[in-house]
């Protein structure tokens, strides 16, 4: 009976160190994935980077550094409808630092034209002091659009002086 016990025990351990190593080494496949995705696309390929996210299990579809980069991606290619889409749901995820996904949606409604809501995202990145010359960047680029280009060029100004 002792025998069977151990044999039990050993088997619910190899069970559950298979498990462990499986999802351990699936966390870091996937990571590996995104940060390949990534640096095609910060130099533009970005038919590379969609077939390596287009690769992702779907389990992983909604992760949030996926959908992060599904949009940077998607902003690359001027698709910003979808972009936007992308970062919203990434907004929407369980993570707690979501300012990548705020700069990235700020982005997409600059380029939509809604710079409404471009400025309401990107305004609690400034409380923050998330990528600064970025978010101060944005909001110059809203000013210009919107006709307030004194502002812009004190915001540009301030900005050249902490530099």
């Amino acid at each position: 009976m002792k025998v069977i016990t151990s044999s039990k025990q050993f088997l619910l351990f190899f069970l559950c160190f298979c498990c462990f190593y499986f999802n351990a080494n699936s966390e870091e496949n996937l990571n590996k994935k995104i940060a390949h995705a990534n640096i095609y696309i910060e130099f533009d390929e970005i038919g590379k980077a969609l077939e390596i996210l287009n690769s992702v299990d779907n389990t992983n579809k909604e992760n949030f550094k996926v959908l992060l980069s599904y949009g940077r991606a998607f902003l690359k290619l001027r698709e910003y409808e979808k972009a936007k889409q992308y970062f919203e749901d990434a907004i929407f995820t369980s993570e707690l630092e979501d300012e990548e996904a705020y700069l990235g949606i700020s982005k997409a409604y600059l380029e939509i034209g809604n710079f409404k809501n471009s400025y309401k995202n990107i305004r609690p990145l400034l409380k923050k002091s998330y990528k600064p010359v970025q978010t101060e960047l944005i909001l110059v680029e809203i000013e210009l659009r919107t006709g307030y280009a004194d502002n812009a060029k004190t915001r540009l100004l301030k900005l050249l002086q902490k530099r």
